[in-house]
């Protein structure tokens, strides 16, 4: 998972760079360079046309959370689980009373 998120990464840097300044080899060695050797990373991110956005912050050890408009997904390298905000939301408000 982290491998997959940091050649995200790198595709992201490499379109976010003027395309006649490097060629794509000399621009996928100075992102690796610099951020190859990252323990871990947090992306916020927001789709313009569906409104989605969130933030996933992951670690080389396939440890990740993704935080989305209306649900979290967490991983503890092992094992994956969803919560849904308004079901968090709603139980701790039938809790309460």
């Amino acid at each position: 998972m982290f491998k997959t998120i940091i050649k995200y990464f790198l595709i992201l840097a490499l379109f976010s760079m003027p395309a006649l300044a490097l060629d794509k080899d000399e621009i996928y060695s100075a992102v690796k360079e610099k951020y190859g050797n990252l323990d871990c990373i947090t992306v916020k991110f927001k789709e313009k046309n569906s409104g989605i956005s969130g933030t996933l912050s992951a670690k080389r050890s396939n440890k990740y959370i993704l935080e989305l408009n209306d649900r979290t997904i967490v991983c503890n390298g092992k094992r994956s689980g969803t919560t849904q905000k308004m079901t968090t939301k709603l139980l701790s408000a039938i809790l309460k009373n």
